[in-house]
This record gives structure tokens, sequence and C-alpha cells, in this order.
């Protein structure tokens, strides 16, 4: 996806000439993500935990480090991005600063190995940048992926945590889409919950938007399934993006 997106920089119609020519100097990109409060909930944590932070930031330094080992690749065949001469000092200097803090981040049973992973990419990525520059000036933003985000089958979007674990989505024209979590039955399984408890469960959700009130559901799990509204507060969660 990175060497796409940094061959689709030069072939690219942009609104004005003055972004055109910005973009080709900087050839800034903007990698993120999807579905991550999805594979947190999925895991059994709760989204406000360290382990899930610790987690997060493991994948983000995964992902980017990779985008910029690749960038300083690309470079070694076509060349840094134009700004790159004046700018070297810099930004070699934030790439350290990428790597030296990684040893912020806290190894858990989740993280343990894409956090190793992470290390070497990150060792790469000054060796290299060292040696031929970076073709790209920015490699990631991690934007809200918003509505695209149902179309590919995640849960939630970007960075977030869910919205709400039963939502009503309004279509462009008429009409309702009703979504509920498909991850809260892999949470269930994974906190050791049976199959026709998870039925019960999941069911209830479906008909009343609440989890806290489903049988079989332990107080000490209702974290894993927390979002960004309160479902004791509203029931009816409506979703305003037209698909």
């Amino acid at each position: 996806m990175f060497l796409s997106q940094d061959l689709l920089i030069s072939k690219a119609d942009y609104p004005h000439p003055k972004i055109a020519k910005e973009t080709k100097k900087y050839r800034t990109i903007g990698l993120g993500y999807t579905n991550l409060g999805a594979l947190i909930m999925a895991l059994a944590l709760p989204y406000d935990s360290d382990e899930a932070r610790n987690l997060a930031a493991t994948i983000t330094t995964l992902m980017i480090g990779t985008a910029y080992k690749l960038s300083a690749e690309i470079s070694s065949k076509l060349g840094p991005f134009p700004e790159y001469e004046r700018n070297k000092e810099t930004m070699m200097k934030v790439m350290k600063i990428h790597r030296d803090h990684l040893k912020k981040v806290k190894e858990n049973e989740f993280n343990k190995e894409i956090l190793e992973k992470a290390k070497e990419a990150w060792n790469e990525v000054i060796e290299l940048g060292e040696k031929y520059g970076f073709r790209n000036a920015q490699a990631k933003v991690i934007a809200p992926m918003g509505t695209i985000s149902f179309m590919i089958d995640a849960d939630t979007a970007g960075v977030e945590p869910d919205f709400a674990l039963v939502k009503m989505k309004q279509l462009v024209g008429r009409g309702y889409m009703k979504i509920v979590n498909k991850t809260v039955s892999l949470a269930l399984k994974r906190l050791g919950y049976s199959e026709e408890q998870i039925k019960d469960i999941v069911k209830h959700l479906e008909e009343t938007q609440n989890i806290e009130t489903a049988p079989h559901i332990k107080e000490e799990h209702l974290p894993v399934f927390d979002c960004a509204i309160n479902h004791r507060e509203e029931k009816d969660i409506l979703i305003g993006w037209g698909m």
C-alpha cells in the first residue's frame, strides 16, 4: 500500500497547482489503520487499559517503521524527496526519537513478538536512512476511517473504540441499517463463556442494545465492552453518515 501511494503522488490530479507543487516537494503519505478497537475487544482487553495502549503503540510503531524502511529503500533507487537535503538533519533526529521511544513501550503477552519486529525495523530505518535518505517526508496520519470501515466489515473505525455495540445507520435516501458489533462474541469466547451463554448474551444485546443487563455476563468483564457512549443512558444509537 505504501509503495502504491508513493507512485500515485506523481500520477494523481490535484485541486490546485500549489497543492500539487507542495505535495511533490515533500511526497507526504498518510498511512493508518481501522478496526483497532475491535482487535482490542477480541483479545478481551478493556480499550482503556495499559495492555491495550501498549499493544496499540507496538502495532503503530511497527507499521510506521516498516513504512519508513520502504521509503528509504525507494530513495536508494529513485532518490529522496526534493526538500530532503534541507531537512536531512532534523528528519534523522526525528527518526532516532521514534526508535528511542520504543524503550517506553512495555512488553506484554499480546505485543512481545510485534515489539521485537518493530525494533528490528527501526534499526534498519536509521541505517538505510543515513545512507539513502527518505523518499517521503511523512508516512502516517491515522485518520478516522468512517463509513468505509463498515463496508470492509470492520466493527470499529480508525483508532477509536466502538461508538456503541448496537448502531442504527441512516442510509442515503431512506431507511436504516442495524449494525451489531460482531466482535462481542469473540471476546466472550476468550473470556470463557460457553456457546449457549454467548448466544443468550448476544440475543439480549440485539434486543435491548444493552450488554450490562444481559444474562450470564460478569461485572468484571464489562470494561472489555466499553464504548464511546454509555448504553445505560442511550438505547437507540443513530449514526447519520450516509452510505
